[in-house]
């Protein structure tokens, strides 16, 4: 089997520090420090670099300098390397510069000075020295230390490209160099469906360390990709390289205990406390659980000192918003490389240091957790988020112990501090898996009652979301009977009105709701009560009070707005929008919704974030943006097939088969129908299969307008009459079931894009207000300006292309012209074409569109075109032959 990767003779992956340290000896730094941890790679890059210049002329000279353990071996290494003799009598200054003086009569000269770690105090002095000694002189050092000399410009090399969401796994170098290696010890082997996911998740947590990498694919004969990826804890030992390897690289462990050996004993000692953190460690969370007898200096000194030698990495992380006072160092964390954290962590740990981790950790969930509930607090969720594994880890560590009541109290924090993470990330395993430990390992404690009462009702809320409301009110109920304090009551009655409300019983959802607000205290959260009006306001929307559900998210948004409550505000927004929707106001809608993807963007909710794009591709829908809503739908089913969102995954899937059938893809659209019912009927949600099922009424009034051109009168009729029977059959409920379209937004927004669809097909003709419309078919297949007549573009797919470019502008930036390049590259986006000549095309295209009829809204700004404000554009997904 041929591998998709091409030559193993390439360097993989480093194309940018390639240019980086081409860059840097090219612009005045004349030593550049390639910098790294073990097996990174540093040799490798700086190797093929020397190669690349010896090819193109240049003098270059190579000195390993891995075998030197003081001033005299270097500079006898670096002599013999440049021919330069040198005197066993002579002093150190004098050895040095006669190198020196070697240096400058060889003439331009690169120096590659590898392994310099262990003499790193000699190499400052030798490096100085020489480049003050040569002009010409320039110098590439290899060091898992920085040198820290004046001179030094430090190239960082870092891991190799890991897999990215959304991206082809064979994109990322990681990957890339364990197929490579694999294929040396098994013949054929590639990436297939059955193994990449392993793979993907083999390489990160390899760290897309290059070494780590190659000691791994080594071993895929033996024990295959799954083996290799179950024995990951004993990387150290396990796997060994070639027998002729070097001995610091003939394994993991060979290759960090020669950094190890360097350390200091206090960079030891904190290195292997450490190593406790999963999922790397704030600078507060290092001085609380590291003190060095007290010394915070000595511990601040041995990070620094560590991040330096490569045995940490150092992560910048973003602080938005204020933060509290315990979140003051929110733009550093530390992360261990997962090799270094295995190796430091087999080394003898204080039990103080254990003492001091789990408290650590307790106290922050329990601080972090409390700024959550009473205020949202943005903040206070990314770092819990951050946090997340050694939330986890903590509480593994309580639950493995005996419970008492203390034990079972931090169980407790910890899971209600995890809740919102899990909640917005998943999986819905682990999430309901992390409350269902806690709450059985507190069945036998005397615990406070508050606490437990909040688990149970975190747990109801997991229930919740993933559709069982009978468990959900099982353990509402019982939160309930363990702590019915008032203090409570608002919130224990907002989340029983919301159960109620998911049935559909929206009279006592109602009652729920107004009872909790009759119940809340002074004390009672401000966001709680904001949560609570935005729920009355969806109970308002469901009954079709558009205007005052309208005023109520405005009211809880008002509310919310003083209280920065981030993510509430988001799901007010987007439920704002789908008012809007319905009260014909697009472009208000997607003002809001766009606001609240931002918004769960920067929080990293991801649930919520794949909700929400599913409402803006409904909107993009609604508005006949066919493209960019099955773009935005595919992304959001991808997030919540991500985190196990089964429900909502399953509504985008069905919602985008209506989409599909509006660009005429009829086969892909029932597939997607099919799917997302299926599934739907296996969690038992029978509304949200009902309101899918409404979108194989696109697929039908598809077919009824092929069948109308094709002059097939019966075949129309009969398609079009299964389409106007959904329709009838939505509109119709009992006095024990109302209508479908009381029960669905799903329902309502399908039914409000069919209408006007099966009104023009029955009647031949657009409405009136069209004729003074820009109309548009699927992907500008076909359009009519203004008072003008039809344009068939089906042929035509740069110009199609660029019509669609200035019309999705026209929506999402009014007024913004559209650069000739932005439009060249949407008419043309794989050719490479010569400015002048891309600029003709874009002209020539222009030009034939405004003699189509769009001569007075195609307009011409600086620098390029833009569809005018005034313009009304109208999506439509009929065959424009249906109205001749």
């Amino acid at each position: 089997m041929s591998s998709r990767f091409g030559s193993t003779s390439g360097l993989l992956g480093r194309d940018s520090e390639l240019q980086e340290l081409e860059l840097f000896l090219g612009s005045y730094h004349r030593l550049v420090t390639l910098w790294g941890p073990a097996g990174i790679g540093k040799t490798s890059l700086a190797s093929h670099f020397l190669s690349l210049q010896e090819t193109s002329g240049s003098q270059v000279r190579y000195c390993d300098l891995s075998e030197c353990e003081s001033f005299h071996d270097v500079c006898r290494v670096v002599a013999q390397e440049i021919h330069c003799p040198l005197s066993s009598r002579a002093s150190s200054d004098e050895q040095c510069q006669a190198i020196g003086r070697g240096l400058v009569d060889s003439g331009i000269l690169l120096l590659l000075l590898d392994n310099c770690e262990q003499i790193v105090d000699v190499a400052v002095r030798c490096v100085s020295e020489w480049i003050e000694a040569s002009d010409t002189l320039n110098i590439v050092v290899t060091s898992r230390e920085r040198l820290r000399c004046r001179y030094e410009q430090v190239l960082e090399v870092r891991s190799l490209a890991l897999p990215q969401e959304g991206q082809p796994i064979e994109d990322s170098a990681a990957v890339q160099l364990f197929v490579q290696r694999a294929q040396h010890a098994q013949a054929g082997f590639d990436v297939c469906p059955e193994n990449e996911r392993a793979l993907a998740t083999l390489v990160t947590r390899l760290d897309g360390n290059p070494l780590a990498i190659g000691l791994a694919a080594a071993h895929v004969n033996t024990f295959g990709i799954h083996g290799v990826l179950d024995n990951l804890d004993q990387q150290l030992d396990l796997w060994r390289g070639p027998r002729d390897a070097i001995t610091r690289h003939a394994s993991l462990r060979d290759a960090i205990s020669w950094s190890w050996e360097l350390l200091s004993d206090v960079e030891q000692r904190v290195l292997f406390e450490s190593s406790r953190f999963r999922g790397g460690f704030s600078l507060s969370a290092a001085l609380k659980v590291l003190p060095l007898d007290g010394n915070t200096l000595q511990v601040l000194d041995a990070l620094q000192s560590l991040r330096d030698k490569s045995m940490v990495q150092g992560q910048q992380v973003g602080s938005q918003g204020r933060p509290e006072p315990w979140q003051q160092d929110l733009a550093v964390r530390f992360r261990h490389y997962t090799s270094i954290r295995l190796f430091a962590a087999g080394e003898r740990k204080s039990e103080a240091g254990a003492e001091r981790f789990q408290q650590y950790f307790v106290q922050q969930a329990s601080q972090l957790a409390h700024a959550i509930d009473s205020r949202g607090c943005p903040q206070s969720f990314r770092t819990l988020s951050d946090d997340r594994a050694n939330l986890e880890h903590t509480l593994r560590i309580i639950l493995s112990s005996s419970p008492s009541s203390d034990s079972v109290s931090n169980s407790l924090v910890l899971a209600l501090a995890l809740d919102p993470v899990l909640t917005a990330e998943g999986p819905r395993k682990a999430h309901i898996s992390v409350l269902d430990q806690v709450l059985d390992y507190a069945m036998e404690s005397d615990v406070q009652p508050g606490l437990l009462n909040r688990v149970y009702r975190a747990r109801a809320n997991a229930y919740r979301f993933h559709g069982e409301l009978d468990k959900a009110e099982i353990d509402l109920a019982a939160s309930m009977a363990i702590d019915s304090e008032e203090e409570f009551l608002c919130e224990a009655l907002t989340d029983l009105g919301v159960i109620h409300h998911q049935r559909r019983h929206l009279t006592r959802a109602e009652h729920c709701y107004k009872q909790a607000l009759e119940a809340k205290l002074p004390t009672t959260p401000a966001r709680t009560v904001a949560r609570t009006m935005g729920n009355l306001a969806a109970i308002a929307h469901d009954r079709g009070l558009l205007t005052l559900a309208y005023e109520r998210y405005r009211e809880a948004l008002a509310l919310l707005g003083k209280i920065g409550d981030v993510r509430l505000e988001a799901i007010c927004l987007a439920n704002l929008s789908i008012v809007e929707m319905e009260q014909e106001a697009l472009e208000d809608a997607c003002v809001h919704v766009t606001r609240a993807i931002q918004m769960l963007e920067a929080l990293a909710d991801h649930r919520l974030l794949g909700i929400t794009l599913g409402t803006m591709a409904t909107l993009h829908h609604a508005g006949g943006q066919f493209v960019s809503a099955s773009t935005v739908y595919q992304r959001a089913i991808e997030i919540m097939g991500r985190i196990g969102e089964e429900r909502s995954q399953a509504l985008s899937i069905g919602r985008l088969g209506a989409v599909l059938a509006c660009m005429g893809q009829l086969e892909q659209a029932r597939l997607h129908i099919d799917k997302s019912e299926r599934i739907l009927e296996q969690l038992g949600d029978d509304t949200a299969r009902e309101a899918i099922g409404l979108a194989r009424c696109f697929i039908e009034l598809i077919l009824a307008g092929q069948a109308q051109v094709d002059k097939r009168s019966a075949q129309c009729k009969e398609h079009l009459s299964a389409v106007i029977a959904c329709i009838e059959g939505a509109n119709e409920g009992t006095a024990d079931r109302p209508a479908l379209v009381e029960r669905s937004d799903d329902a309502r927004t399908f039914l409000r894009i069919l209408a006007p669809a099966v009104h023009q097909l029955q009647t031949g003709s657009l409405p009136d207000h069209y004729l003074q419309q820009l109309v548009v078919g699927p992907e500008a297949r076909f359009f009519r300006a203004p008072g003008g007549t039809w344009q068939d573009l089906r042929r035509k797919h740069p110009m199609r292309q660029i019509l669609m470019k200035v019309i999705t502008a026209r929506h999402t930036a009014p007024g913004e012209v559209i650069s000739l390049r932005a439009l060249q590259h949407a008419g043309w986006p794989n050719e490479k074409i010569q400015d002048e000549a891309g600029a003709n095309r874009v002209y020539v295209v222009l030009n034939k569109l405004r003699k189509m009829g769009l001569e007075t809204i195609l307009l011409r700004g600086e620098g390029g075109y833009y569809l005018s404000e005034e313009a009304q554009v109208q999506r439509i997904f009929l065959d424009w032959r249906v109205f001749q």
